[in-house]
């Protein structure tokens, strides 16, 4: 590492990071609001529209853990700038989109793109930072990260009654503004040699597409080939990986980090507070203008105190939670979130008793995963830190088809405030996740005679 003199602060890299990351989350949450115009300007049925949402998270949640693998064999900056020009081309083509099949492909494109952004940027911390100081600029890229994805109702409204649809759907092309400096601060060398598993990513691929496809279900209404289709991708692909997994324990996921507990707990228990997270985030607008006939504009500025609580909360978390326990102070958050989910269920008739119980969602949402991705690096050896971030991020962003899912699904069925208390399950669950790997302490890295003793078993067996 440089000396202290000519190394960039924790805050500028959690800075430039941050605004990164948070550009990919706006490809979500600004969205959110514009889709009323894109539907009534190419004539897009519920369903239509939901595929707009589901190209996007998709590709995302498939791409995450390829460039996580990228990543180690190549280092962070060649991946980064693939992904940026991804996501930069994907936004100007959704943005010129001339109809349905067109903007969905671009949606697809612009999802695998910024597939790439949260891992590469959460390896960019890891190998510049170490202990406190990571836990610091981790929280303040989660800072920024809340406040604009917080915030993305209010930009999308914003955008959209100024500029038009388009526009919003063009807002992640900024990233290619600060690519470069963020790319500087990344090391170019791999971490590993070797080649990428092909036909490892090729089963994780097939396994997310199936397991996405059948979570967006109930909002995007596939007919019944695709279904089945989806259901074959996944099951399929779930046997398939694990005999890949067997085979080849070095391979696209090695079996260090898949069959690391306290790397599957972790990730899971992210999984459930970005399901709340985006649950609530999709279900107040429409509480907000069904109910009380809000416009979104409105609904986004009363949305940013929770946004600012949330930035705020990751702040002090990214500076305490080592020394408080990480997974015992993301279990509190856990239980606040699933509470708060639980207050808005049941006041969803008073705007200011569902924006208050917002704000411990929030705080869940980026502070918990502040806790929890600070701990990841240290959970496996250092050739397979990114594909253990990748993992993580894969089945983190997975949340969001769960949380949006839950809405579609309960809250078509029955009521959104009905399908807020369904998802505020998930989030309790992620609590007992966390207290599981608190009280018996985290999974470590075996010591170098195993690893060791490990490869060359590996190598055996390939052989």
């Amino acid at each position: 590492m440089s000396s202290p003199s000519v190394e960039p602060s924790v805050s500028r890299v959690a800075l430039l990071l941050g605004t990164l990351v948070a550009l990919t989350v706006v490809g979500s949450s600004a969205v959110a609001v514009a889709l009323p115009e894109v539907a009534a300007e190419l004539q897009l049925d519920k369903p239509g529209t939901a595929w707009i949402v589901a190209a996007f998270s998709l590709s995302f949640s498939i791409t995450t853990a390829v460039f996580g693998r990228l990543a180690d064999l190549q280092g962070l900056r060649r991946p980064l700038r693939i992904g940026v020009v991804l996501l930069v081309t994907g936004s100007i083509a959704a943005a010129l989109a001339p109809n349905f099949p067109s903007i969905v492909v671009a949606r697809l494109v612009q999802g695998a793109g910024a597939g790439a952004v949260p891992v590469l940027a959460l390896g960019v911390l890891a190998a510049r930072f170490e202990g406190v100081a990571r836990g610091r600029a981790l929280g303040a890229l989660t800072a920024v990260v809340s406040i604009v994805s917080g915030s993305g109702p209010l930009i999308g409204g914003v955008i959209a009654e100024l500029l038009g649809w388009r526009f919003v759907l063009a807002v992640p092309a900024v990233a290619l503004l600060i690519m470069e400096p963020v790319a500087r601060l990344a090391p170019a060398g791999g971490r590993v040699e070797g080649r990428i598993d092909t036909r490892g990513a090729a089963l994780v691929a097939a396994f997310t597409t199936g397991l996405v496809l059948i979570l967006q279900s109930p909002a995007t209404r596939p007919g019944p080939m695709l279904l089945a289709a989806s259901i074959a991708l996944l099951v399929g692909g779930a046997i398939a990986l694990r005999a890949h997994v067997r085979r080849r324990p070095n391979g696209f996921l090695p079996l260090r980090v898949v069959a690391n507990r306290s790397v599957v707990l972790t990730s899971l228990a992210g999984l459930t507070l970005l399901a709340g997270y985006l649950a609530a985030l999709l279900s107040l607008p429409l509480m907000f203008t069904d109910e009380h006939g809000w416009r979104p504009l409105q609904i986004g500025l009363a949305m940013v105190p929770a946004a600012l609580l949330g930035a705020i909360a990751s702040r002090v978390v990214g500076g305490t939670a080592q020394r408080l326990g990480r997974y015992r102070v993301a279990a509190w958050l856990a239980l606040g979130s699933a509470a708060g989910l639980l207050v808005a269920a049941v006041g969803h008739s008073a705007p200011i008793v569902v924006l208050i119980a917002l704000g411990p969602v929030v705080a869940g949402f980026a502070a918990g995963q502040v806790a929890l991705i600070d701990g990841l690096p240290e959970l496996v050896d250092e050739d397979v830190q990114g594909v253990a971030l990748g993992l993580f991020n894969l089945v983190f962003f997975t949340g969001g088809a769960v949380g949006s899912a839950i809405v579609g699904g309960l809250g078509g069925a029955f009521s959104i405030p009905v399908a807020l208390a369904g998802v505020a399950l998930l989030p309790a669950a992620g609590a007992v996740a966390s207290l599981m790997i608190s009280r018996s302490g985290p999974t470590r890295p075996a010591d170098a005679e195993d690893r060791h003793h490990r490869a060359r078993h590996a190598l055996h067996n390939q052989a």
